[in-house]
């Protein structure tokens, strides 16, 4: 039955993908591009595939040497399976950012022509990359354990396959991240040595790779990460039955292949539910583009909670897997809502208040707020975690994690609308003629911005259940039965961990600095060679200017990349596997309330900056205007680089963990 199982489920992904390339089509038959945004949108295409070039080769050499180390020490199924999940990783990437590219457009010039049909065009657009990214996890993982029932395949050998989906994440999450904040920095800094240039000047070369830095590093970054961590989910659940070690749940011989496979069919179930319920969106056509993604996200929830029921039923699975996987699925509910009203609720229009009395009470108010908003959040997430524990132990945690992710497709979605509207609106500025779109595009750029926190928080509250779930099947693949916190070592390896979240902050931050350093020299460059360039002549180079962008930002990855992966491996080797599992404990500690308070902070100034250009009335708003401007410049670096990347590296040092476990036994 199994077996059939497997067989049988990649062609439900087959079906997501078919659907995606149906949707792709219909957009494209909406019309082409007006010729000035299509020259707008080409410039910014050309610094994308600029920086996507260098990185892969960048990437194809840090694979190459990840996957020699791992067949000399590891396996080569384990080295097979990182190769295969940083290709689709990529894939899935490449694949969204054409999507993006060649669609964001099309919502400026139909919503020239109709205002509505930019949020229609930019939601679709959206769905594309959603189903684009949950058929790929569903198709790989499924051929995943369809060879691990042939015994091609160990189960443990599925970690290096999330290994590899992890470090593609953290390349576009983070050097894209780097590349669009200090491109950002760049074009503001720009201003200051050349007088008369504006940050969104046609003339500055930062401009492009700015529009762009936001696809690589909102777009493709939050893409891969989701590919990363709804694999993570599905395969820290496998291992966890693979090996048994649930202790509320009787996972035997007899029922283990039912419990391995049910991850990967909730989600399959949740591909269906998310596809289903975001088709709903035109019976609510006269809807906020806000409510139909939160009443898209309730029904997708509650259409996968009933065939994971009946799935669960049929298979004879413990009923308290069930009441986990729901607990999982609410937890991602409750914590969605919770970062939409942190980060585009009262506490926004208290930041704005307080953009009236200067930038010192606006980032004091931004701070003070991402620090509240780890609270409830996090109480949500460590709730679910022991009632899931009760439910069904070990098992139940990672199901919950699964609970949490089944809807990709939608969650992607959520993702991605940010972005291309970011895009839009970036084209539509330079436009003339366009000023009546400005207003609604504003507000969906608040609701982009909200979306766009509310993936990134989930990821977090997300990779708490996925990293507790590798730090279990970490302790038994290694033979730890519990991490006694009396124990020196452990106590040692706790800090250690929670010492790495800040000193990867450290690293990202400066790495933003100089690349905006480097970048400005090149600024400078330009300006300097060409005369046609100052007086408006003559574009600029953006191909050379995204070049030396993303060398810069290519650079700024190797440290925390490097700590990620082989601080893990030296303590595991010098000091021990219990001093391991005390520094997974601690990295997972910090490292998610660091990660959270840099999103909700950064994305409460930028949504403060949006708000009061919508409500902005008259002269008096101008110095709040320049206040919170300068909050969202200060902020952007922290939600759209650091924060992630910092939940994705402390991922990363888990999966590393994992992928070595068997040498330290």
């Amino acid at each position: 039955m199994t077996l059939t199982f497997a067989i049988a489920l990649p062609f439900v992904g087959l079906i997501g993908l078919a659907l995606s390339v149906l949707f792709y089509w219909r957009l494209t038959l909406l019309g082409t591009p007006d010729q000035q945004i299509a020259l707008e949108a080409e410039q910014i295409a050309i610094s994308v595939r600029t920086f996507l070039k260098r990185e892969a080769l960048v990437l194809v050499l840090f694979l190459a040497a990840t996957s020699v180390v791992l067949l000399r020490w590891v396996s080569a199924r384990a080295a097979l399976a990182l190769l295969a999940g940083a290709v689709l990783s990529a894939l899935v990437v490449a694949a969204c950012a054409h999507v993006v590219n060649r669609l964001a457009p099309l919502a400026v010039t139909t919503g020239a022509r109709d205002p509505t049909f930019a949020g229609y065009v930019a939601f679709y657009s959206a769905v594309v990359c959603g189903l684009i990214s949950a058929s790929f996890v569903l198709i790989s993982l499924s051929f995943g354990y369809f060879l691990v029932l042939r015994g091609v395949a160990e189960p443990v050998d599925l970690a290096g396959f999330v290994l590899g989906a992890t470090a593609v994440s953290l390349f576009y999450r983070l050097a894209g991240g780097v590349f669009g904040k200090s491109a950002e920095l760049t074009a503001s800094l720009a201003c200051r040595v050349e007088p008369g240039l504006q940050a969104e000047d046609p003339r500055n070369p930062a401009r492009a790779a700015t529009f762009a830095g936001n696809q690589l590093g909102s777009l493709c970054g939050a893409v891969a990460e989701l590919f990363e961590i709804s694999a993570a989910a599905v395969v820290a659940t496998i291992l966890i039955a693979s090996s048994g070690i649930s202790s509320i749940v009787e996972i035997t011989s007899e029922n283990r292949g039912a419990y391995m496979a049910l991850p990967i069919l909730a989600a399959a179930i949740g591909m269906a539910g998310s596809l289903i319920a975001l088709l709903t969106r035109r019976f609510f056509a006269s809807w906020e583009i806000a409510s139909v993604f939160r009443a898209s996200h309730l029904a997708g929830g509650a259409l996968t909670l009933g065939g994971v029921f009946l799935a669960v039923n049929a298979m004879e699975v413990d009923i308290g897997v069930f009441y986990a996987f729901v607990l999982g699925v609410v937890t991602g509910l409750v914590s969605g809502l919770l970062t939409e009203w942190y980060t585009s609720g009262p506490p926004v229009r208290r930041i704005a208040q307080a953009s009236g009395m200067g930038s010192v009470t606006t980032l004091l108010a931004g701070i003070t707020g991402g620090m509240q908003s780890t609270a409830l959040p996090l109480l949500t997430v460590s709730g679910a975690v022991l009632i899931a524990y009760n439910y069904a132990g070990i098992y139940g945690i990672g199901i919950a994690a699964v609970g949490m992710l089944t809807g990709t497709a939608g969650l992607v979605t959520i993702a991605a609308f940010g972005p291309i509207i970011e895009s839009a609106s970036a084209m539509m500025r330079q436009v003339p003629g366009s000023d009546h779109l400005a207003g609604i595009l504003s507000r969906l750029r608040l609701t982009g911005s909200a979306t766009a926190a509310v993936s990134k928080s989930f990821v977090t509250s997300a990779s708490v259940l996925s990293v507790i779930a590798f730090i279990s099947a970490y302790a038994r693949l290694v033979g730890l039965p519990s991490l006694d916190m009396i124990n020196p070592t452990v106590i040692v390896g706790f800090v250690l961990g929670g010492v790495l979240p800040f000193f990867i902050s450290d690293s990202i931050i400066t790495s933003i600095g100089r690349a905006a350093f480097t970048q400005l020299e090149e600024v400078r460059r330009q300006f300097d060679e060409s005369a046609l360039l100052r007086s408006g002549q003559q574009r600029p180079d953006v191909r050379k200017y995204a070049i030396k962008a993303a060398w810069a930002s290519i650079r700024g990855i190797g440290l925390p990349l490097l700590i990620a992966i082989a601080f893990p491996v030296a303590i595991g080797e010098f000091l021990g596997r219990a001093t391991l599992g005390g520094l997974l404990a601690g990295a997972l500690t910090t490292g998610m309330l660091v990660a959270m308070v840099m999103i909700h902070s950064g994305t409460a100034w930028e949504n403060t900056r949006t708000y009061l250009d919508i409500e902005r009335r008259d002269a008096s708003r101008a110095e709040s205007l320049e206040v919170s401007e300068i909050a969202r410049l200060f902020g952007n670096p922290l939600k759209d680089a650091c924060g992630p990347a910092v939940a994705t590296l402390i991922r990363l040092t888990a999966v590393t963990a994992l992928v070595i476990a068997p040498l330290l036994r």
